[in-house]
């Protein structure tokens, strides 16, 4: 594993020197395009790469803080001991997994995203005013990498009927609660629990309630016939992920699996994909009452 910083300070000379010559120069770097390829598979652009960034680029212009939140960042990271978090990545994926990957600094476009086989950290993103987040959020993101390796990226454009919407929604709950419980022992240890799927989870009676209502979403999912979807079928996908439905729950049930049945049981999820993940915790936890 590597990081990449080399994009950042162009992308942040574009946002405060617009010119064609330089965003032609931009969207040719790996990381233009990786960031690039992650909206055209969840349908978050419907531009080519340049205007993608133009637009990305002049909206965090938007933010009078942007700039200097992602320079404080750049500069956080670049003095970053890495090691610890690397460990403790390691600790959270199939022992032997060979995890050649980058982590690139990028600015505009999500909080943090896995593309391409490389991990992306938003680096001016209001989240990140707490500097320490940033190492958290690696640790998040570079397991997304190792996950992906086993279990392959879906496309949104591939969810064509309630089968394939089950296995996203089941697909999304592993790959993020195992992706959240990557770093939760090194937040443990530090006292940092500064995100909100860590705050909803350590408030019982708030994480009872989600846990009700991802396995309600899912249980009324898993009921009905395999058919063609409607677009009202699919913004389910925007409540189980705005509402930190899947983030909580998948957490609760990575940190259940690995506290009754021991990690080599939960990184072997990893290696046998969602539907074992489910699977394992429903021996070790019933789920809750509907």
């Amino acid at each position: 594993m590597s990081l990449d910083l080399s994009f950042a300070e162009p992308a942040l000379k574009q946002m405060e020197s617009p010119s064609e010559a330089s965003l032609s120069r931009l969207v040719a770097h790996e990381a233009a395009k990786g960031v690039y390829a992650h909206a055209a598979r969840f349908g978050n652009t419907d531009t080519d790469i340049e205007g993608f960034w133009a637009g990305l680029l002049s909206r965090a212009s938007g933010d009078p803080m942007y700039a200097a939140r992602a320079k404080r960042s750049l500069k956080y990271l670049e003095g970053l001991d890495t090691l610890e978090a690397y460990r403790e990545l390691g600790k959270h994926l199939p022992s032997g997994t060979d995890l050649e990957c980058r982590l690139f600094g990028e600015v505009g476009y999500d909080i943090g995203v896995v593309s391409e086989g490389d991990a992306y950290l938003n680096l001016g993103h209001p989240h990140f005013e707490d500097l320490e987040e940033l190492m958290f959020f690696a640790v998040h993101e570079l397991h997304h990498v190792g996950y992906t390796l086993y279990n392959p990226l879906y496309a949104l454009g591939d969810v064509k009927t309630m089968r394939d919407l089950e296995h996203v929604v089941r697909y999304s709950a592993h790959m993020e609660g195992a992706a959240v419980y990557a770093p939760y022992e090194l937040r443990k240890r530090e006292g940092r629990w500064g995100h909100m799927d860590y705050e909803l989870y350590r408030d019982p009676a708030r994480r009872e309630n989600i846990l009700k209502e991802f396995f309600a979403v899912l249980g009324s999912i898993e009921a009905e016939p395999d058919r063609a979807l409607t677009g009202d079928d699919l913004s389910v996908l925007s409540r189980l992920s705005g509402e930190r439905l899947w983030y909580v729950s998948g957490l609760h049930m990575a940190k259940t699996i690995d506290e009754a049945l021991g990690r080599e049981a939960l990184t072997n999820t990893v290696l046998d994909g969602p539907e074992s993940f489910f699977r394992v915790y429903d021996e070790c936890s019933p789920r809750p009452p509907i």
